[in-house]
């Protein structure tokens, strides 16, 4: 399998398939057998018995997100730093989203209780031989040790494009960032809960607008805010054989997992990639793999919080969207998303009831009709449907415009 910093160091692509849009009146939005309604499309939240084994209870993106239709965009890689890299200088001077490095520490300082050391003895700057690795070390009160770990790949004309950005625990094998992502696939029903230091929807924008003055780029409002209680701490470390001696509770903390906003909708990472056929006219900077095409993803934004403030960050910013490939079009409505889920789970012999909790649109990089000639990667939106079945949780995608199900 081919790795993260292999796919980022490289610029990526892949096919998407432009179809005839749904087939829904102008007006009075329509849904599964007409059983919902304009408020339930309204106030986002859809509940019904789907069909035997298969009920609804789901989050859903509010109809006024999408009504005027959305748009695919072309994408372009995000240039961190001014000018060509040259790693002696760049140590004189690091640069970090386009902001000198001691802003961005300052900026993590003032929500942490700890401070770097940000000397140019301890900044290192070392050459990996597809672009540039950069450490900062910090010191947290209690006596713990963290670290900044940033790199990047290079562009065609020798700048940092694509950075990677983590703030954790120095040599930390498990981060708790990432087993506050796991959770929302290994513990989806984790609840909303308020800890005591601090209440969750407070936080959460804090954080994001925390995000959004480190990236420099604009986050969207969307996101998973997950109170990290114990229970839900050891279902995560349980199901993934996560060593707690190693990575031990470290007490309540809630992780915000963000993304990058498009058109008021979060750029997830939804799909990976497809299969090369015979006969594909691919663009030059397309990313060919063992057979595969890959997408230009993006990976979410992920804050872990707890009582001293921010305790780990991954706030990686690779790609941005640039001009529009086609203009608005219009999107499927959740119920005929629902009955597209309906004729999937048709064809599958369900052996315990599931419930769909999770009904969204969402932004990513997929790949341009290959009916059109050169096939080119674009920015353009999905509809997500989460199901759980007790045990983990299952992801359906379907083309916005025309609700086909992506295998």
């Amino acid at each position: 399998m081919i790795n993260r910093r292999t796919i980022l160091s490289i610029i990526l692509t892949g096919i998407l398939v432009l179809l005839p849009s749904c087939s829904s009146p102008e007006g009075e939005p329509q849904g599964i057998s007409g059983e919902i309604s304009q408020k339930d499309m309204e106030n986002g939240h859809i509940k019904m018995e789907l069909m035997e084994k298969v009920s609804v209870d789901a989050k859903v993106t509010p109809y006024r997100k999408y009504q005027d239709g959305l748009r695919t965009y072309y994408l372009e890689p995000s240039i961190d730093n001014h000018g060509k890299s040259d790693l002696k200088e760049y140590k004189k001077k690091a640069v970090l989203f386009n902001q000198e490095a001691e802003k961005i520490t300052g900026l993590i300082e003032r929500h942490s209780k700890g401070a770097f050391d940000i000397s140019k003895r301890k900044l290192k700057v070392r050459d990996d031989g597809q672009g540039a690795l950069l450490s900062i070390p910090y010191k947290a009160d209690n006596g713990e040790k963290k670290i900044v770990r940033c790199s990047w790949a290079l562009d065609d004309n020798g700048q940092f494009a694509g950075t990677e950005f983590y703030f954790e625990a120095d040599g930390a094998e498990d981060p708790y960032t990432q087993i506050g992502e796991i959770a929302l696939d290994d513990a989806p029903m984790y609840g909303a809960k308020d800890f005591g230091f601090a209440d969750c929807s407070t936080a959460a924008e804090e954080m994001r607008a925390f995000v959004e003055q480190v990236t420099g780029r604009r986050v969207s409002e969307e996101m998973y805010r997950i109170p990290m209680t114990e229970e839900v701490y050891n279902a995560v470390t349980d199901r993934q054989e996560i060593d707690r001696g190693k990575t031990p509770y470290p007490g309540e903390y809630y992780t915000f997992v963000m993304y990058f906003d498009v058109d008021g909708l979060p750029w997830k990472r939804v799909k990976d990639g497809i299969r090369e056929k015979n006969g594909m006219k691919l663009a030059e900077d397309i990313l060919l793999s063992q057979g595969d095409l890959f997408c230009k993803n993006e990976w979410p934004l992920i804050v872990a919080y707890n009582k001293d403030g921010i305790m780990e960050l991954v706030l990686d910013s690779f790609f941005k969207v640039s001009k529009p490939y086609s203009e608005r079009q219009k999107v499927c409505t959740p119920g005929e998303i629902l009955d597209q889920v309906k004729a999937y789970f048709q064809d599958i012999l369900l052996k315990v009831p599931v419930t769909i909790y999770e009904i969204s649109l969402a932004y990513d990089s997929y790949f341009t009709d290959p009916e059109d000639g050169l096939i080119e990667n674009v920015v353009r939106p999905f509809w997500i449907v989460r199901y759980w079945d007790g045990k983990k949780t299952t992801q359906l995608v379907f083309d916005a415009y025309n609700g086909k199900y992506i295998d």
